[in-house]
């Protein structure tokens, strides 16, 4: 809630207003006047008990929700950071992580995405991607923690359209398994990806539909219909 050191201006109540708050108190907060009306909510002018104003919507002072202009929080804060305990360490590490994003001023960089993906998908379990990273015991390197440290490994060689992939798919996020890859990359070092043995030589199902001419979706639908992957490759799709 922004909070003021000077009162600010109070409008007259529009006539159509069905109630009025002038004079109300909740809280710590009296009701000095009419503020405005914001988003169709009107808005009240509020003298908070520490000598601040603030303009809470009337709706918020009415449930209870507003009962100060924001002291009571920063007073809060103050203690819990003062006596220690496990929320003064959450509210220690929130506080450092947003000092360090103001820092490194990456937080909407396509970078700083990809951290906080991979991030999610091995230390978040309702992440959706989970069971297939931290659910098998995929980590994180120990100095990945921080992301001028994921900054600094592999800025270089990144550029739009790049994906973070892992040379080992069965290994961590490290500087040293990690690398960047384009999509069909990507694809070919899933977990579930189908290499074919074509004449002696082992290609993953994307190396052989664009080695043939054909795409992954034919080949596989070919294969599940009982072809051989000689007759899967060399028969030349009627889409072509």
């Amino acid at each position: 809630m922004t909070r003021f050191d000077t009162q600010p201006q109070i409008q007259k109540l529009p006539v159509r207003a069905t109630t009025d708050l002038t004079g109300n108190i909740y809280g710590k907060l009296k009701v000095l006047g009419f503020y405005g009306v914001v988003s169709r909510h009107y808005k009240w002018v509020c003298l908070c008990e520490c000598g601040r104003y603030s303009c809470p919507y009337g709706f918020q002072l009415v449930a209870g929700k507003s009962k100060s202009c924001g002291c009571v929080a920063a007073e809060k804060s103050k203690r819990l950071w003062e006596l220690g305990g496990d929320d003064a360490k959450r509210l220690r590490e929130y506080r450092s992580i947003n000092s360090k994003n103001a820092s490194h001023r990456q937080s909407k960089s396509p970078l700083y995405r990809v951290w906080t993906d991979m991030r999610k998908r091995c230390l978040n379990e309702k992440s959706k991607w989970y069971n297939a990273y931290g659910g098998r015991g995929i980590t994180i390197s120990s100095g990945w923690d921080k992301f001028e440290n994921f900054l600094r490994d592999m800025e270089k060689g990144y550029s739009k359209g790049l994906s973070l992939g892992r040379v080992d798919n069965n290994k961590c996020y490290s500087k040293e398994n990690c690398r960047w890859e384009t999509a069909s990359q990507q694809q070919r070092n899933k977990t579930n990806t189908t290499f074919l043995d074509v004449g002696g030589r082992i290609l993953s199902l994307q190396d052989a539909a664009e080695e043939y001419g054909l795409s992954a979706g034919c080949i596989r639908y070919r294969l599940s219909a009982g072809w051989s992957i000689d007759k899967a490759l060399n028969t030349k799709s009627e889409r072509a």
